[in-house]
């Protein structure tokens, strides 16, 4: 089972966390040239099952690596995008208190994550400001 797995760094810091994540899906590509040589081996001596097993661990390992030349592709293009698009911080609310607006900070948090090639539903953004708003309210109590 494959699951998405989020996280942050500093803009200045995403080419070398890029670099790492390309690495690891050539990870997933290396000694497939040995399992071609194993296959040859399975074929000449009509092993026919084991020839299957290491054909399945070849695509196995070529679809891993898809994954993660994908999400490089992904993430690069969010990249890209916060690059080329200037940033405005958003106006101050009344008196410093972070607005009530939840469309006004759902579309806020919409357009950053899209620079970043992250994608949520209008539904999981309004659960994280919640949650955010609950936060804020407890610290205030404290």
């Amino acid at each position: 089972m494959r699951v998405n797995v989020t996280y942050s760094v500093e803009l200045e810091d995403f080419p070398a966390e890029l670099r790492n994540l390309t690495a690891g899906a050539n990870t997933f590509l290396e000694n497939i040239g040995l399992e071609f040589d194993e296959i040859e081996k399975l074929l000449a001596s009509k092993n026919y099952e084991d020839c299957q097993e290491a054909f399945g661990r070849i695509r196995t390992r070529l679809a891993s690596a898809d994954f993660r030349l994908d999400d490089c592709m992904s993430l690069l293009n969010g990249y890209m995008q916060a690059k080329l698009t200037p940033t405005e911080p958003p106006p101050p609310a009344e008196n410093g208190a972070p607005t009530e607006d939840f469309g006004e900070r759902i579309k806020m948090l919409r357009d950053s994550m899209q620079k970043l090639g992250i994608s949520s539903s209008d539904e999981e953004l309004e659960k994280m400001l919640a949650a955010q708003s609950e936060l804020g309210e407890q610290d205030e109590q404290v």
